[in-house]
């Protein structure tokens, strides 16, 4: 009379190709995690870094003064001056007690370049790498071309 059930060798293949099929889908979602991290992180600086160029551009188009500093790397903008600090980008307001408000962080080489090429034309140039973790790093380099309105 034949017994019903699994054999001992039907149970262990069973068992290997269920391990099998649990470690593919926790390496698959390792990679998916690791990726959606870097993304999140490279968004960030990103984002962080176009807004101080929209701040910047805003700031020189609406401005009464602007001067630049070549010897210093630091754009003063009515109220404003923007400058590379210890690896940030930052502006400091000066009609609020010299605030720093820091825009990009994390730079190891900042360069923060602003010239005035002609009367009311500003540019200003930033470029570094950022590290985002152990492994990745993401390459900065913008520049900005701004005319001044108030003249």
């Amino acid at each position: 009379m034949m017994e019903k059930g699994f054999t001992l060798t039907e149970l262990i293949i069973g068992m290997l190709i269920a391990s099998i099929l649990i470690l593919t889908i926790g390496v698959m979602s390792g990679v998916g995690i690791s990726s959606y991290n870097k993304l999140s992180k490279q968004a960030e600086a990103y984002n962080d870094l176009y807004f101080g160029v929209d701040l910047i551009e805003r700031s020189i188009r609406r401005a009464h003064t602007v001067s630049v500093d070549t010897t210093q790397n630091t754009l003063t903008v009515d109220s404003f001056i923007f400058k590379a600090d210890n690896g940030d980008l930052v502006y400091i307001d000066t009609a609020n007690a010299n605030k720093r408000n820091v825009i990009v962080s994390g730079a190891t080489n900042l360069q923060f370049v602003p010239t005035n090429p002609s009367t009311n034309l500003y540019k200003a140039t930033i470029s570094d790498s950022i590290r985002l973790d152990e492994k990745n790093t993401i390459d900065l380099n913008v520049s900005v071309n701004v005319m001044r309105r108030n003249g």
